[in-house]
């Protein structure tokens, strides 16, 4: 592998591997990262194999991250980083999941002994998913949709980030502060739903309705800073896909409440 990647030629080979993880269900990925430090990167389901079936198993110390920092092409899953492919190579043998390893172009490839299914893969992600939201709740929860609360925390990193490097003076002051609201609200509004326990089922309801129409809002402004051509097409498709997935898991949070006179809450 190249010494020096960059950004440019590393974003190109990340929707490579982002395509060739797809259908992965044998190996381990390995791209380089942008700039010269030497660092590599693996994701998505090649991080699943690694993290829970090397890390694990080896009580390694290896972080397995959500990919919040990328304003265009995001990782689903998220991705793991190191400064050594022979560490990589080693631990796979140490836990017995080596088979063979192969370089094509800027990839390198180690093939697994076994193979995993799609349910295999599906159950790592939901574990990763668990891990991850324990991770973020410190006290004990209710009401909880993990998918629901990653979507909102990544875009509200994402939507900080742009509303202040990415909007001209006048937008940043006007919607720019209605979009960082909006976020915000949706984040704060989501926790008072699943950590304050004695909220009935008519408030919650209620919350879930504001959290639909903040969404919309939402895809209205990005739809405006799109025509108006200050988020260019890419920005503004990258934010509207997860506020439509957003907007899903909380109409189906609200059915619970709205049509199921039955649905019940946490006791006080």
């Amino acid at each position: 592998m190249l010494n020096s990647i960059s950004i440019k030629q590393y974003r190109n080979i990340k929707r490579n591997l982002e395509e060739m993880e797809k259908t992965n269900y044998d190996s381990i990925i390995i791209i380089p990262c942008s700039g010269n430090k030497g660092w590599h990167e693996f994701a998505e389901h090649s991080a699943l194999f690694y993290y829970y079936d090397v890390c694990e198993k080896l009580r390694l110390s290896h972080r397995f991250f959500a990919d919040t920092m990328s304003f265009y092409d995001q990782y689903e899953i998220g991705y793991m980083r190191t400064l050594s492919i022979d560490s990589i190579r080693t631990n796979l043998k140490r836990a017995k999941l080596y088979k063979s390893e192969e370089t094509k172009s800027f990839f390198t490839i180690f093939k697994l002994n076994k193979a995993y299914r799609i349910e295999d893969v599906q159950a790592l992600e939901k574990m990763e998913r668990a891990r991850r939201l324990k991770n973020l709740t410190v006290e004990e929860a209710v009401n909880l949709d993990p998918e629901l609360h990653q979507i909102l925390a990544n875009l509200a990193i994402r939507l900080h980030r742009l509303c202040n490097n990415n909007l001209d003076r006048l937008s940043s002051q006007t919607r720019g502060i209605e979009i960082i609201n909006l976020i915000d609200n949706l984040l704060v509004e989501y926790h008072q739903i699943t950590m304050m326990k004695h909220l009935p089922k008519s408030t919650i309801a209620a919350k879930f309705t504001d959290m639909r129409k903040e969404t919309y809002q939402l895809i209205f402004l990005t739809k405006v800073l799109g025509e108006a051509k200050i988020w260019d097409l890419e920005v503004c498709a990258s934010i509207s896909e997860p506020l439509i997935a957003a907007k899903a898991h909380i109409e189906n949070n609200l059915k619970k409440f709205v049509k199921d006179p039955n649905a019940r809450t946490a006791k006080h």
